[in-house]
């Protein structure tokens, strides 16, 4: 039998506060990270906003003997967010081998600006040698198995399904697992505009009739997973449980989903699968709700094959809303949200839902956050490149 794998810690960084509490108080009350862009100049663009973090100060600590100034922006989001969650875990090195601990990052590549004055610039070193993973094993002393996962806005829901893999098979007790990306740049902001990816009305409203595309935000944020025999071996308290993992690829247009939504509809239901779950036992939906046309109208389409009739009554709301799209930090930004959700009975709105769409016509929390007891929720990113994943998130088992 596999072994069971709980979530003990929470860290995270996001336009809408520097730690997770912040963060969670500021969505459920209805803020919103998104605003006007001051640290670059937008030219031409139509896009003028993003989720930028705001108020951010990197954690005291060297990296690996680099100077903290020597490493991007989101490397700096990531090793915040992973101090969070460790303390958050009550975990230390004491606690755990370190053979039998490791890591596994989102990231995003081109997600990295040149560090000036080096030859040649760090940021291909970064790039080539997965630097964010490799840098919280040093400060963790993290010597089982590490892994980077490029699969943009998919990646770091498939790190953490990859770490659960890791500690079902048996092969770590503990896990750092999440991403991080900061493409809220000159470069990422020009060319999402130029695939026609970006709101040019600058809002992020997903399911509603008026979307015309995303907009751009940057964070972090990290899950500390542990099997279950070595979450309860150290008496730590257990957020939820990690119950089901699933992951497929669009086989189609790079930019493009499949008309019906079939690929994503396959992910959502290999991890009810894997949760030995059908859909019936899910209460909330973590859309990844872009707030693209085609993203919103098959992500719906998946949910009512893979939900059948219970899926008018079920709600599903998009973070992104609020924070904006952060790429390979956003599948681990919804699961954190998620969890809280869990714990706390209450599930995140989708702001600027105004106009309905026939063609998306469920249940999208709009305006504002709601009371719903959830037991288990599914979480799905789906990404450019035709990359899918979906989690289910659950209430400890018995």
């Amino acid at each position: 039998m596999p072994h069971r794998v709980v979530i003990t810690g929470l860290g995270c960084v996001t336009p809408l506060g520097n730690d997770v509490r912040s963060t969670w108080e500021r969505l459920i009350a209805g803020q919103s990270g998104i605003r006007t862009v001051t640290s670059f100049d937008l030219g031409g663009l139509p896009s003028h906003v993003a989720g930028e973090v705001q108020e951010f100060l990197p954690p005291a600590l060297e990296a690996a003997g680099l100077p903290m100034g020597e490493l991007p922006r989101a490397v700096h989001f990531l090793l915040a967010a992973a101090q969070e969650a460790m303390h958050d875990a009550g975990i230390s090195l004491h606690m755990y081998d370190p053979c039998r601990a490791g890591a596994a990052i989102g990231i995003t590549l081109n997600c990295f600006s040149p560090i000036p004055d080096t030859e040649p610039p760090l940021h291909f070193l970064y790039r080539s040698q997965s630097i964010e993973a490799a840098l919280l094993a040093a400060h963790h002393r993290l010597q089982g198995p590490i892994m980077a996962v490029d699969t943009a806005c998919a990646a770091s829901s498939q790190a953490i399904g990859q770490a659960l893999r890791t500690l079902q098979a048996g092969d770590a007790d503990v896990m750092l697992a999440g991403g991080c990306s900061s493409l809220t740049t000159p470069f990422g902001m020009l060319a999402f505009a130029l695939l026609g990816s970006l709101s040019k009305a600058n809002i992020s409203r997903p399911f509603d009739a008026n979307r015309d595309g995303f907009v751009m935000a940057e964070g972090a944020g990290i899950v500390v997973l542990e099997s279950y025999v070595h979450a309860r071996a150290r008496g730590a308290r257990i957020y939820a449980e990690l119950l089901g993992y699933g992951s497929t690829a669009n086989a189609y247009r790079m930019t493009d989903s499949p008309p019906a939504g079939e690929a994503e509809a396959a992910a959502m239901r290999m991890a009810l699968a894997d949760a030995s779950m059908e859909g019936e036992d899910i209460q909330y939906v973590a859309a990844h709700g872009t707030s693209t046309r085609q993203n919103d109208h098959t992500e719906t389409l998946a949910l009512k094959q893979v939900l059948g009739a219970r899926a008018y009554r079920i709600p599903v709301s998009s973070n992104k809303s609020q924070l904006g799209h952060s790429i390979a930090a956003a599948g681990v930004l919804s699961t954190i949200l998620t969890v809280l959700s869990i714990q706390h009975g209450i599930v995140p709105p989708t702001l600027h839902y105004q106009t309905p769409d026939p063609r998306c016509d469920l249940d999208y929390v709009p305006h504002a956050a709601r009371a719903v007891g959830v037991d288990a929720a599914l979480v799905n990113a789906f990404a450019f490149g035709g990359h899918n994943a979906s989690l289910v998130v659950g209430r400890l088992r018995g």
